[in-house]
């Protein structure tokens, strides 16, 4: 036999600990992402190493714009990482 059951709840108190959960997750990926970029960095002076930070996370889950940005602050780094020529 199957019985049908029927609820309301209040979702705005779920769906903001999804937003927490998922900002937690989306730093934990940030902090592995940066320190992988920190191991690929030439570390001649470790200035571009140090320079490697990943962001807090911003928008939200529920909105559909949870995004992290992880960043070298370096001035050259993009020339290390996309080159200076037409070979790379």
């Amino acid at each position: 036999m199957t019985r049908k059951i029927e609820a309301e709840f209040e979702w705005a108190p779920i769906l903001a600990a999804m937003d927490r959960g998922a900002h937690t997750g989306m730093s934990f990926a940030a902090d592995v992402i940066a320190n992988y970029a920190k191991g690929k960095a030439p570390h001649r002076t470790g200035a571009l190493k140090n320079s490697i930070q990943p962001g807090e996370p911003t928008g939200s889950l529920s909105n559909g714009d949870l995004q992290v940005n992880v960043a070298a602050a370096a001035t050259y780094a993009p020339y290390v990482e996309h080159g200076t020529g037409i070979y790379g």
